[in-house]
């Protein structure tokens, strides 16, 4: 990855925006069609509709719509599910991206002193390195800084690289592992219409 590419791509609140519009607009879809299979008084035209009964109608009706509404349902379903993967694919592929241009230190020897560093010594090591322009020195201890939730000196390690600060504030954004397993659950989001509610009230199939 080049020096300039986490910068390039998409950020991550960019991506959870345009998976907030794309799923928004699945679901307004879903619903939208559903009602407007709810609103058919008729059933579709056919030679043999005058033979039936009012009742053998409504029930015709009913099956058409049910059918009509579980299409629609099983559409929005796979829409939903291929645009949180396409999320997902997309949200990790970024936050890996972060990790690697912010956490991905390449001089092992100022790693394992970072590693061991107190954190006095990780606040003379970023003076060092402000100081003398040595990144590598000052990536390590700001890698052990996050690590051990010394917000102070992660603070402190912007002054040596200021494009990690704006990084660092979007790799807090990412989504938490745990809203992303829900995100899984698509059933839990697009359910299946209510079948008894295509009709009208007064004439619900029992």
């Amino acid at each position: 990855m080049t020096e300039n590419s986490a910068t390039e791509e998409k950020t991550i609140e960019q991506i959870i925006a345009e998976h907030a519009s794309a799923t928004a607009r699945i679901m307004t879809g879903y619903l939208d069609e559903t009602e407007r299979i709810r609103q058919e008084s008729t059933p579709a035209a056919g030679t043999y509709l005058d033979r039936l009964s009012d009742q053998e109608r409504m029930n015709l009706l009913f099956e058409q719509k049910s059918a009509k509404a579980g299409e629609v349902y099983r559409e929005a379903f796979d829409a939903y599910a291929t645009q949180t993967e396409a999320f997902h694919a997309a949200h990790q592929a970024r936050v890996a991206a972060l990790e690697s241009r912010l956490f991905g230190v390449t001089d092992a020897a100022a790693a394992a002193r970072a590693a061991t560093a107190s954190e006095s010594e990780l606040a003379d090591m970023l003076d060092f390195a402000r100081l003398s322009g040595n990144k590598a020195l000052g990536q390590a201890a700001f890698v052990a800084a996050h690590t051990r939730g010394a917000g102070a000196l992660v603070g402190r390690y912007f002054e040596t690289d200021e494009t990690a600060r704006g990084l660092y504030q979007e790799y807090s954004q990412r989504v938490p592992q745990e809203v992303l397993a829900l995100q899984d659950d698509v059933g839990r989001v697009v359910q299946e219409p209510d079948y008894a509610r295509l009709m009208p009230p007064a004439r619900a199939r029992a």
